[in-house]
């Protein structure tokens, strides 16, 4: 029934982002159109600093700004430009927008994407947002729309515990239940989302829209 259905959809998530072979999560990426009002509000988080930006990526057509939080998660704040490509997702309210993966070889990871049935969206390009790293933009039913960016040289990479890994300090309050999951990368990738988005209850993440409003 419903548990065996939804075993299936997380080992065929599993499997595509596995397959892509994905390193570390870079960045999730927010649209808005209140784009200083948004900035402030995640600089104003206890233990966040502005890690890049405010700056214009001409070739993406956004104003970007990166804000590393205190427990290492990196959000991209993105607001609008003249004929952006994110104009659509903020006139329907803004929000979660992709899940960017950093991976080694992109054209390889991009490669594999489409044999799983992904379709790409923007070709690998170079981004100043990335000091001239390559991206690219693919959609796949079970990722919705998400980002690919050529890693980090093993040096310059996260450290420490990866991203997806609960790493609240001690007496640190939640304001969702914690809770035991196995350590699949859909279930960290989800953990991750409830750490950046606290008022979503962890049963629903899965449905979440960006036209509901939290709380």
């Amino acid at each position: 029934g419903l548990v065996q259905g939804y075993g299936r959809s997380s080992e065929m998530t599993h499997s595509l982002l596995a397959a892509l072979d994905v390193l570390y999560v870079d960045h999730i990426a927010v649209t808005t159109p209140v784009f200083d009002q948004t900035l402030h509000d995640y600089l104003g988080l206890a233990g966040s600093r502005l890690e890049k930006g405010p700056a214009l990526n001409p070739v993406q057509k956004v104003v970007y700004a990166f804000v590393r939080l205190r427990d290492g998660i990196v959000v991209e704040v993105l607001g609008v430009e003249k004929d952006s490509p994110i104009a659509r997702h903020v006139r329907q309210g803004g929000g979660p927008y992709h899940f960017c993966y950093a991976v080694e070889n992109l054209d390889a990871s991009i490669a594999k994407a489409e044999s799983a049935g992904a379709k790409l969206l923007v070709n690998a390009v170079a981004d100043v947002a990335f000091d001239g790293r390559r991206v690219a933009f693919l959609f796949h039913e079970s990722q919705g729309v998400f980002e690919l960016v050529e890693a980090l040289p093993p040096e310059s990479a996260p450290s420490g515990a990866p991203l997806w890994e609960e790493a609240r300090p001690a007496g640190a309050e939640t304001r969702h239940p914690v809770v035991a999951v196995e350590p699949t990368l859909e279930n960290r990738l989800k953990s991750l989302f409830l750490r950046v988005f606290p008022l979503l209850d962890p049963g629903s993440v899965s449905n979440a829209a960006i036209n509901q409003t939290q709380g």
